[in-house]
């Protein structure tokens, strides 16, 4: 491939011969490094010759008139856009001395007409191209109806800019601009080729219809390293090994050389190394990954060997966290719960809705509908949009649950190289539309307790009475009505971990989401569990039978049941063969004695090497009593 004379990196403007003033001012250079601009006198408006609409019909585009004939077919050879002025209209709008462009953002209640005959105001990261104080241009996508070329033109300005690729993609996408130039500026074009396309166009319309060409301006931001070695980026070093070994060739530094320069690509070759210059209208050739690439297309993919690399046939190690979560799945659903997989993404009135403030969500720049605009701070709240749905179609008592990740904003919750933060954690929701005895708190802490028991976690469960520390904290348990919540605590001894909440939810919240009479639930971190997560042991089955003893305790109001059975608990440990089971029986208060409540227990005990005898039962109750009552001053009942 050869490119034609003309088409090369600082190509030189054409002879002056007209006197047309022209300015530009160039306010965004960082979104538009480089901004061409040349004045040409005297066209004449005509339909443009036949081999010129004739190639533009083979390529796909409507011829319109000689000027913009010229200016789309120069974009389609070149993948530079151009666009054309009307001179006169500009001079105009810039206030009748000279005719004036001005590159730069809208400003606020601006609106432009343009040449599709939709009327906009710009976004406000737009780039636009303003006649004086008067918008004319959608930069790189569209021109506007007010400097529009029609058949009374005598004098224009020819346009040949570079665009920043992802202004110009927010852009079309904003206001549904899908035009030719936007579709290869959305895609990078080269601001070292402006000159030579601008010039060549130039001439071709002097050609057509003798028009006269004034001095250009060129707004030239582009680093002057760029400029002196006529290519975007720096030269490129790597080695044919390198290559070699990706593309599972055999190719020597030269033949790649030779490859490469087939495409205009300049290659030194050291031995083995190659030292690559991309020519000034390749953007894409910046790392040796790209070379790879490249020389894989040219030489043909269809050409390299097909082998599959060499693997190992080892087992791949099993991963902690993902192990915790597939026992997790496995325990809740043998515990008659529903595995959910609820979208990533939230509406931000979802997040209003249960409490949580958008402010700390990442918002979704380009969200995939209006419904999805921000990332989850927990997974409780898609729960809880899915519980009033699976109602309304007849399930009137389930339990829900999710294992998933969350985000939260805020330099607390980055990872080292600023990246967000990942939080692993598993939320869980019962919900029953029919009445039940007892709070509804009780119902999603027998499935925690549940699940933190197979997993091996000891927890305690403490009263929801101080706010918590962290923001990812505050923004999990606002759902959750402090006064029926509690904070979950997994590990063994002071200080014990804090993992999570567990709890109904604020009646605010329930009204909102409609949610029925019945619902509770938990969010739970899983790498505090993975932390205090104990590894199992066998365990036989006892050969000998089991007494059952029932306990009730009398203890002041104050006093909880967790309290009163981690005593129960404490004081039958330390005997390895004897088994134990602590379960609750009842718990209840006299109408004639608010000050007090009985809290019923029913032990199960079970020795390893022998039957327990009705006196070591007896006298292991009795260490049980002692100890409660020497702690709290409980009394049996």
């Amino acid at each position: 491939f050869v490119s034609p004379e003309w088409y090369m990196a600082n190509a030189p403007f054409p002879t002056v011969e007209t006197d047309l003033a022209l300015t530009v001012a160039n306010e965004i250079p960082a979104l538009v490094p480089r901004f061409v601009a040349l004045p040409i006198a005297n066209v004449s408006i005509s339909p443009s010759p036949l081999w010129l609409q004739s190639q533009l019909n083979r390529l796909g585009v409507r011829p319109i008139n000689n000027i913009v004939d010229i200016t789309n077919y120069y974009m389609v050879l070149t993948g530079q856009p151009l666009h054309a002025y009307d001179y006169d209209k500009v001079k105009a709008l810039s206030g009748g001395r000279e005719a004036q462009l001005i590159v730069r953002k809208p400003k606020a209640g601006e609106t432009i007409e343009m040449l599709n005959g939709k009327i906009i105001t710009p976004h406000p990261d737009a780039m636009m191209v303003a006649a004086g104080e008067t918008l004319a241009c959608v930069g790189g996508m569209i021109g506007g109806a007010n400097t529009e070329v029609d058949e009374h033109t005598k004098n224009i300005i020819l346009e040949a800019a570079t665009w920043d690729m992802f202004s110009i993609r927010r852009t079309s996408m904003h206001h549904g601009i899908f035009t030719d130039a936007v579709t290869r500026f959305s895609k990078g074009q080269s601001p070292l080729q402006n000159s030579a396309v601008a010039a060549k166009a130039a001439l071709e319309i002097k050609k057509l219809t003798g028009a006269l060409i004034g001095e250009a301006v060129d707004d030239n931001h582009v680093a002057e390293d760029a400029r002196a070695r006529a290519s975007l980026h720096a030269p490129i070093t790597t080695t044919s090994d390198y290559i070699n070994v990706r593309l599972g060739t055999q190719l020597t530094a030269e033949e790649m050389a030779v490859t490469l320069n087939n495409v205009e690509i300049a290659v030194e070759t050291h031995g083995d190394q190659l030292i690559i210059t991309p020519p000034f209208w390749r953007t894409d050739l910046e790392i040796p990954e790209d070379i790879v690439e490249e020389i894989g297309r040219l030489r043909g993919y269809d050409q390299l060997p097909h082998e599959l690399p060499t693997r190992s046939t080892h087992a791949v190690p099993l991963q902690p966290l993902e192990d915790l979560k597939n026992q997790i799945r496995d325990i809740l659903a043998a515990a008659g719960a529903n595995e959910l997989q609820t979208y990533s993404f939230v509406p931000k009135k979802l997040l209003e809705d249960v409490g949580q403030n958008a402010e700390h969500a990442f918002a979704i720049r380009n969200a995939l509908s209006p419904e999805l605009q921000h990332y989850r701070m927990s997974l409780t709240p898609g729960l809880l949009d899915k519980v009033h749905a699976n109602i309304k179609a007849g399930y009137k008592e389930f339990a829900l649950f999710e294992v998933n990740k969350i985000h939260i904003k805020g330099k607390d919750f980055e990872e080292c190289d600023g990246l967000p933060r990942e939080f692993q954690t598993i939320a869980f929701v019962f919900a029953s539309d029919h009445p039940l005895p007892g709070a509804a708190y009780y119902y999603a802490k027998k499935y925690l307790d549940y699940l933190l028991a197979e997993l091996g976690v000891p927890s305690d469960v403490r009263p929801a009475d101080v706010e918590p520390v962290f923001e990812i904290g505050r923004q999990i348990f606002a759902p959750f009505e402090p006064k029926r919540a509690g904070f979950v605590y997994v590990g063994k001894g002071e200080p014990a971990n804090f993992a999570g909440f567990v709890g109904e939810y604020r009646g605010q919240v329930a009204k909102r989401l409609k949610l029925p009479k019945t619902v509770a639930g938990f969010e739970i971190d899983l790498e505090r569990l993975l932390q205090h997560r104990m590894k199992g042991t066998y365990r036989p089955i006892l050969r000998f039978p089991s007494t059952d003893q029932d306990v009730c305790f009398k203890v002041t109001a104050d006093k909880t049941y967790g309290e009163v059975r981690a005593l129960v608990a404490a004081a039958l440990a330390g005997n390895p063969e004897l088994r134990v089971t602590i379960a609750p029986l009842d718990i209840y208060q006299r109408s004639d004695d608010q000050a007090h409540k009985q809290i019923t227990f029913r032990i199960t005990l079970q020795h390893a090497e022998r039957t327990l005898t009705t006196d070591e039962v007896n006298d292991l109750l009795d260490a049980v009593v002692e100890h409660v009552a020497a702690t709290i001053g409980a009394e049996r009942v």
